[in-house]
């Protein structure tokens, strides 16, 4: 097959998803070994100065629709 007719952002997402995988497994199922090597690999590309805290709700979310509320009990 070649590298024609390779997806390579699926291919890419797939190998960083057996990569942190692997980190999670080698670390005993820990989520600490995760979030270290993510900040390791993401913070650099993060551009910190684009990121905004979004604006609260104007109201509550159960008051926007009472259509997709779940019986409770």
């Amino acid at each position: 097959m070649g590298w024609r007719g390779l997806n390579l952002d699926k291919t890419l997402g797939d190998a960083f998803e057996a990569l942190i995988g692997a980190v999670f497994v080698d670390g005993e199922f820990s989520i600490e070994p995760v979030q270290k090597i993510l900040r390791q690999i993401l913070v650099p590309f993060i551009d910190r100065s684009g990121l905004e805290c979004p604006k609260p709700a104007t109201r509550p979310a159960a008051a926007t629709s009472s259509a997709t509320a779940l019986p409770v009990g």
